[in-house]
């Protein structure tokens, strides 16, 4: 503290010991990413904090679960769900999800604690994976016309995603002919 008296400066200093109130609230510490792939662990690492009324951390061991809170893809929420705080952080370093979608959140719960929600995600496709003729397979045409269907595929990732942007070739697969306009690029359908 410092001050004037008459023209004179004085200052003295004491101690000050802080004691956050009791546990009231969670807290997402570190969020998830804004877009992570299908599958891949989010990182960085997510932490959820537990905080007094005033939002004062609170050294607890309290049990912490994270479950969808929208649940954007229909996806499954993979890896530890529940952990302890350690000085009042849980931090979940194994989480991942399955399924894209735009929109995800998790919401982060604890007994009688005033829960808390992350900040929107978006999960993308990962790699494409396998390839399946989706219309137009075994089909003949009088030469010079065109087939009554068009040949489509769909590339999709190890969890079922559809991955747009993947280029693809058609090619004759028996009976001889010539194919014109053989190549595509897959989109998010």
């Amino acid at each position: 503290v410092t001050g004037q008296l008459d023209g004179s400066a004085l200052s003295s200093s004491a101690a000050v010991t802080y004691a956050p109130g009791p546990a009231a609230q969670l807290a997402f510490g570190v969020q998830p990413p804004a877009s992570v792939t299908a599958g891949q662990t989010l990182s960085p690492s997510l932490t959820v904090r537990v905080l007094d009324a005033n939002g004062n951390l609170v050294s607890s061991g309290a049990s912490i679960a994270v479950a969808f809170g929208n649940n954007a893809g229909g996806g499954t929420l993979g890896g530890t769900t529940t952990r302890a705080a350690s000085a009042g952080v849980a931090t979940f370093d194994d989480l991942s999800v399955d399924k894209s979608g735009a929109g995800y959140t998790l919401t982060a719960t604890s007994g009688l604690l005033t829960a808390a929600t992350s900040n929107g995600f978006t999960v993308t496709p990962a790699a494409g994976a396998t390839i399946a003729v989706s219309a137009g397979d075994n089909q003949s045409a009088t030469v010079a016309s065109t087939v009554s269907t068009a040949p489509a595929v769909l590339v999709t990732d190890a969890f079922g995603n559809p991955v747009p942007g993947v280029s693809v070739t058609f090619a004759i697969g028996s009976g001889g002919g010539s194919l014109s306009g053989g190549s595509a690029t897959t989109d998010s359908n």
